[in-house]
């Protein structure tokens, strides 16, 4: 009877450590999968931001065009009226704000993509230096 009992016990133990190991895979497993899906949602953003940096250049470049024009209309080396250098005032202060707005949006994908790597490389690299410091530390004491 006794040995029945502890035979029980060893169950009950095995049981619960299955369990715990199933919970705590099932755990990292959905840390995985919504990693994956972050990932896979960062670079569809980021491909297809890659068209928003063009844009971004065509903007800087369109930007200096249109105050190149606006220079030589308020100098008198280009004839403007007063309604068309209106207009362009208007057309520079809207393409600047598109302009901050498609930066922005930039830095933020740069910045997050900044804070993966620090993870991806640094904890890895960290542990490296770390792992190395203590071996030349025993080399040095031995």
């Amino acid at each position: 009877m006794r040995q029945l009992r502890s035979g029980l016990r060893i169950i009950w133990v095995l049981a619960l450590c299955v369990l715990a190991t199933l919970g705590a895979s099932i755990w990292l497993l959905r840390d995985v999968l919504r990693e994956r899906f972050r990932r896979d949602v960062t670079r569809m953003a980021f491909n297809h931001n890659l068209d928003l940096l063009e844009d971004v250049r065509r903007s800087v470049a369109e930007i200096e065009r249109v105050r190149a024009m606006q220079r030589e209309a308020q100098w008198g080396t280009r004839p403007a009226t007063d309604e068309m250098q209106e207009r362009m005032r208007q057309y520079l202060a809207g393409r600047a704000e598109m302009l901050a707005g498609d930066r922005l949006v930039l830095r933020t994908l740069q910045a997050r993509a900044r804070a993966r790597q620090r993870w991806w490389l640094g904890v890895p690299l960290a542990l490296l230096g770390t792992g190395g410091a203590i071996l030349l530390a025993r080399r040095r004491a031995t």
